[in-house]
């Protein structure tokens, strides 16, 4: 009877025995299935995001483990490689959220074992994440283990975006650390970085980077770029900087930029400038438009008294056609005032024919009452063809009755109707 019972005691402990071990096999499978599905999923814009390590040890595990889950080698293999590989790089969440999962004192070996992946997008990326948040946390380390890279592009790549996070946290050691860099290519590509990140607080530190650089078309835009983001909070500054360093064609550009974003403050200074300081020409026309356009939304009243001043040309003209456009969808009634305080003369007709433009498509009954009061003959006659034509494809039997009343040429009558008739005869073949 003891032994029975003994024998039923040991069979029972190696069950339970069992049981312990299968449940801790299964728990093993499932985290790291876990972490797997996870990884997987988040290149596809999910929300879902890999497991977090809970302490360094795992940590470490993770990115050091030749069979631990490493998100390149990974994701890579699922599928085709150069999918997967972009999938997961337009997905920022899922790098920042792998990025975010690596310790601070694990970050070394997290980056040495993506040197030793085979070079591809997606491990570019991931190098650039742990070296943006290692940079966060510990910017000058980040930047000596940056430096020490192999020369190639996830080199150049994690150069930037050190030299960017320090220019963020404090310019000067930035732009001094890129000093040192013996490589021209790497020194002038590391500056042009720190000038962009410093644009957007202090233009006129980055202003003055570009002063002495190599004439290139990339710092030609950076100067562009920054004279119009200090334009945007001191353009007055900005404009006598752009005046006493700059010359040659550039200097044109780059005021063209500072004009543009002066109206959006002071449309009357912003006009001044454009019209003083920069030469006749496209890039001064161009300038001169932007500034009507944002004009016209604050003062219609004003930017029309100011176009209205304009010698009578093409420039004039086409200044008038967006001052009337942008003023009418605003408030149609206000321009119609307007014109009709206005004596004859080149600005009056340039702007009836814009509002008549304007007007043709929704309303084309009143637009034929302002194509009839222009002055000049062939201009009238041109623009009542014009709302003739849009009328009929939208009122025919008013169209008709219009024209055959309005004082057009017969030749003109003839043509429009006649196209209308040609269009509705043909039309009957198509039920």
């Amino acid at each position: 009877m003891i032994s029975d019972r003994f024998n039923k005691w040991i069979i029972g402990l190696i069950l339970v025995l069992m049981g312990i071990f299968t449940f801790w096999r299964m728990a093993g499978w499932m985290c790291s299935e876990h972490v797997g599905q996870a990884v997987a999923r988040a290149p596809q814009g999910q929300k879902v995001k890999p497991v977090r390590p809970s302490h360094s040890v795992e940590t470490a595990a993770l990115v050091a483990s030749s069979d631990a889950p490493l998100l390149p080698r990974q994701v890579a293999e699922q599928g085709p490689k150069e999918a997967a590989a972009v999938d997961v790089v337009k997905d920022n969440g899922a790098l920042q959220a792998w990025a975010d999962g690596v310790g601070v004192d694990d970050m070394v070996a997290a980056l040495k074992r993506l040197q030793d992946e085979e070079p591809n997008e997606l491990g570019r990326a991931l190098t650039v994440q742990l070296i943006r948040r290692w940079a966060e946390k510990d910017v000058a380390t980040a930047a000596a283990w940056a430096v020490q890279m192999p020369s190639g592009e996830t080199r150049q790549v994690a150069l930037g975006a050190v030299a960017i996070m320090w220019a963020d946290q404090d310019p000067g050691r930035a732009i001094e650390w890129v000093n040192q860099w013996s490589a021209d290519t790497e020194r002038q590509s590391g500056l042009l970085n720190i000038a962009y990140e410093t644009a957007r607080t202090d233009p006129e530190l980055a202003l003055g980077l570009a002063i002495g650089q190599p004439v290139l078309p990339e710092w030609d835009e950076l100067i562009r770029h920054a004279a119009m983001q200090w334009a945007a909070s001191a353009p007055e500054a900005a404009s006598a900087w752009v005046q006493q360093n700059i010359d040659g064609p550039l200097r044109a550009q780059v005021l063209a930029r500072v004009a543009m974003a002066w109206g959006e403050t002071d449309p009357v200074a912003a006009a001044t400038l454009a019209l003083e300081a920069i030469p006749p020409g496209r890039l001064q026309e161009n300038a001169v438009m932007g500034i009507v356009q944002r004009w016209v939304q604050k003062d219609p009243e004003t930017t029309a008294a100011w176009v209205a001043r304009f010698p009578d040309d093409s420039f004039k003209q086409t200044a008038l056609e967006n001052l009337v456009k942008l003023w009418a969808d605003k408030d149609a009634q206000q321009v119609a005032t307007w014109l009709n305080s206005m004596t004859n003369g080149f600005t009056r007709e340039e702007a009836v024919v814009a509002f008549t433009g304007w007007l043709s498509p929704a309303s084309p009954a009143v637009a034929a009452q302002w194509a009839e009061s222009l002055a000049g003959e062939s201009e009238r006659q041109r623009q009542m063809e014009l709302v003739g034509r849009n009328w009929l494809e939208t009122d025919g039997p008013a169209a008709r009755a219009w024209i055959a009343q309005v004082s057009l040429p017969e030749p003109a009558k003839r043509r429009l109707l006649g196209s209308t008739y040609a269009i509705s005869e043909h039309a009957t073949l198509f039920p």
